[in-house]
């Protein structure tokens, strides 16, 4: 157990993170105390992460930021600094009727949200942020979530684009989870519509880099993977597909797999593996579109932990893919869709045990 030396106020801090504040306090001790934390609302449970506001210990009495515990239960949060009198800090939390949480679906039933609430971003005038609670109905891998802000006449005023790509895909059935998404609005708010789509996410033209990546002007980009210590499990950026011309394309249904594979000689067995959602239709000249990949737990298919060896992380890919560019009827084909589509890696019995445990 790691020892930590805090100030009371740093308490709060942690609590209230999304908050700024400084003030003197006398110090105390306190230890880490790894915990698993669960919210039970109801008939619902929510895992919640704590790897990044972690729990303490202090007299022997956990403790859980305060801002993380209030909305994991619905619950909001508002901090107001001390003045110099009374020169204390005031924390209101605001709870709800746990029934009433959520009324929002998805027309396919995939999430519900609810408790919406609108905010001004300080950093980016005309820009506001969106928050709310969510919770996951479906399994969400390879999928987004979108919601838009309707008028009066239920015309859209305003757009999160996707949210929540790569985190949904970690999420169970029945985990309620806090978003937040910044959001332009061009009107009056009235009400909200919430989409769940396929998992491809365009990027914005300051990830767009140089066309070393590429075979030809627009193809596949897949990089190769990393162990992630805080989800013991192997994890991958992703899969891109970049249009690095100056025109706009279209393309045929992409169709891919993901794939992690054990090598023993010149047999292959396969781990794990992922259909990726297709991919089709216009590419935006200089655009840049991404793919969220499953994380994998080191385990077969039968949930029994791996044996040590050589295994090969890849994408399959068409040997083909026809396509036309904007304002020609002419098909082309794109002969070689990516450069890199395999990587090896070797994963050790201490690996095995280190991310199984």
């Amino acid at each position: 157990m790691k020892k930590f030396n805090f100030l009371t106020g740093l308490l709060i801090g942690i609590g209230l993170s999304a908050c700024s504040v400084t003030f003197a306090a006398s110090n105390i001790e306190a230890f880490l105390f790894p915990s698993k934390v669960i919210f039970h609302l109801g008939e619902l449970t929510n895992n919640v992460d704590v790897s990044k506001s972690p729990v303490i210990n202090h007299n022997n009495q956990a403790y859980v930021p305060l801002r993380l515990f209030a909305e994991s239960i619905g619950a909001r949060v508002n901090f107001q600094e001390a003045s110099n009198v009374p020169g204390t800090h005031q924390i209101d939390i605001y709870t709800a009727d746990v029934t009433t949480l959520f009324h929002m679906p998805d027309p396919e039933g995939y999430v519900t949200v609810g408790q919406f609430q609108i905010s001004e971003e300080p950093s980016y005038p005309g820009r506001s942020n969106l928050t709310g609670l969510m919770r996951i109905n479906k399994k969400m891998t390879g999928k987004s979530v979108q919601i838009d802000a309707l008028d009066s006449s239920n015309h859209i005023v305003g757009s999160t684009g996707y949210i929540f790509t790569e985190m949904l895909g970690r999420k169970n059935e029945g985990d309620v989870m806090p978003f937040a998404a910044p959001i332009d609005l061009k009107g009056n708010v009235e009400s909200y519509q919430v989409k769940v789509v396929d998992g491809w996410e365009p990027l914005s033209s300051e990830f767009v880099n140089g066309p070393g990546v590429l075979s030809d002007f627009a193809g596949v980009i897949f990089g190769p993977p990393d162990f992630s210590n805080d989800r013991k499990s192997l994890a991958h950026h992703g899969v891109d597909f970049k249009n690095d011309s100056s025109h706009d394309i279209w393309i045929e249904p992409l169709n891919m797999e993901y794939q992690i594979v054990k090598v023993d000689g010149d047999q292959e067995e396969i781990m794990f593996h992922y259909k990726i959602p297709a991919l089709e239709g216009r590419i935006q000249a200089k655009s840049w579109f991404k793919a969220y990949l499953p994380e994998w737990n080191l385990r077969d298919p039968s949930g029994e932990p791996i044996t040590p060896g050589k295994y090969i992380v890849r994408i399959q890919v068409p040997a083909a893919l026809s396509y036309t560019v904007d304002g020609s009827e002419e098909v082309k084909m794109f002969t070689k869709i990516a450069r890199y589509n395999n990587w090896e890696i070797d994963i050790t019995q201490a690996d095995i045990d280190k991310f199984s445990m």
